[in-house]
């Protein structure tokens, strides 16, 4: 599941919020609580290696029109953005990218909770 707020890096006000959580509706009962475990910030995604150039050890994927999960295998997640174009203001005023990034989780997935 994805949650996000309406607020970018070149929002005026306020702060991002992008994260990838899993939920798990197994043995629910009507009325019941389900478990909800955070996979992803995705405005604090560690990269080591500064991949994108920006001098930073973290990259962050700020746009609000995040839409697409996709588990590659049990600790590999694929996000993808629309640009919903002409809109712009995810990482500059300027751009109307559409992004795809490749997340490497900490915790293993169980597949078999996609397949459901």
């Amino acid at each position: 599941m994805l949650e996000r707020n309406g607020i970018t890096a070149t929002s005026t006000t306020g702060t991002p919020f992008k994260k990838v959580f899993l939920v798990d509706i197994a043995n629910v009962a009507s009325g019941g609580i389900a478990t909800k475990t955070e996979l992803a910030d995705l405005m604090a995604i560690d990269d080591p290696h500064d991949l994108n150039g920006d001098g930073s050890t973290t990259f962050t994927f700020p746009f609000v029109t995040i839409e697409s999960v996709l588990p590659l295998n049990s600790t590999t997640l694929l996000i993808t953005n629309d640009n919903n174009y002409p809109g712009a203001g995810g990482r500059d005023l300027n751009s109307d990218n559409n992004e795809f990034i490749k997340i490497h989780l900490d915790t293993e997935l169980d597949l078999a909770t996609f397949a459901n």
